[in-house]
């Protein structure tokens, strides 16, 4: 019988998150997930966890849903810094 882990350690956190302990940290000090101190050590609940990636948008990765705006914004950017400057308009 599997015992269910209450609270995890920030490694463990880690690993189910798939991030560096900074970033953690990072989401820990900007209050995005809760933790605990216990015995000096930083703890993060299960359900925190849980709760956390339940909050998190899905994304279609496959037709690159929810960065979208991010890549065409980009490629704006270059066109433009490319395009020559417009001729400026007499009157």
């Amino acid at each position: 019988m599997a015992v269910e882990r209450l609270l995890n350690s920030i490694k463990q956190t880690c690993g189910q998150l798939d991030c560096g302990p900074t970033k953690l940290y990072e989401k820990i000090a900007a209050g995005e997930i809760l933790a605990i101190k216990v015995g000096g050590q930083t703890k993060i609940p299960q359900t925190e966890i849980e709760r956390y990636i339940a909050s998190r948008p899905l994304v279609d990765v496959q037709r690159n849903r929810g960065f979208g705006n991010l890549f065409a914004d980009a490629a704006m950017k270059r066109a433009a810094a490319d395009a020559p400057a417009p001729e400026p308009v007499s009157k």
